[in-house]
């Protein structure tokens, strides 16, 4: 017989843990082929598979395999071990809020682009990594980006998905309102016509 060679399986490769369970099984053969068992008197080969659990897809682990051969004459025995390395952990940074002074902005318009630059900008901030190909999603459902006049918050959550973990967090766009335009009402005046000279003086 040969030694088998153990294997160490990327768990991002595979797509969830039934197909990790499949890649086990094959394994399982393929390891067997490997082993080449020749000779004996009509040789039986078992695989004691009892007790072992295949590695979760997200947690990792190792699977140790013994094959056990046996004729009339000897038994022998030999092990190859199927491991997983887990999926790395999804990491990001908490962007920042954002507070736009209304009074910098041209129109709604201008403010509506503004937003949108800052989603962009919040998902930078975030630098999503880790984990096997996350998916990200920025939840807007409902959300109305404030009015430039009366102000307000937006505040939009994005969740980050894989085959093991979902994440979310989330960043507040606010708008400060324009300030109330403020008066004094001036006085009347009234003009005894008797104290100026002329119209001309009048005038001015």
């Amino acid at each position: 017989w040969t030694q088998p060679a153990d294997t160490l399986i990327d768990a991002c490769t595979i797509a969830d843990q039934a197909a990790l369970e499949s890649a086990f099984e094959a394994w399982l053969a393929d390891a067997l082929a490997q082993a080449d068992v020749t000779g004996g008197c009509d040789p039986q080969i078992t695989a004691d598979t009892t007790g072992i659990a295949i590695p979760d897809i997200c947690t990792g682990g190792d699977a140790i395999v013994t094959w056990t051969v046996t004729d009339i004459c000897d038994t022998i025995s030999f092990n190859a071990t199927f491991s997983v390395e887990p999926t790395p952990e999804i990491t990001w940074t908490q962007p920042a809020d954002t507070l736009i002074n209304a009074c910098t902005i041209a129109d709604q318009d201008a403010l509506n682009s503004a937003f949108e630059a800052w989603l962009a900008d919040a998902l930078a901030q975030a630098d999503v990594d880790g984990g096997c190909d996350p998916q990200i999603t920025a939840d807007t459902t409902g959300i109305a980006i404030p009015d430039i006049c009366a102000g307000g918050d937006a505040t939009v959550t994005w969740t980050v998905t894989d085959i093991c973990d979902t994440i979310s967090f989330n960043a507040t766009f606010s708008v400060e309102p324009t300030p109330e335009i403020t008066w004094t009402q001036p006085a009347d005046t009234l003009i005894d016509a008797c104290t100026i000279a002329d119209q001309a003086a009048l005038n001015s």
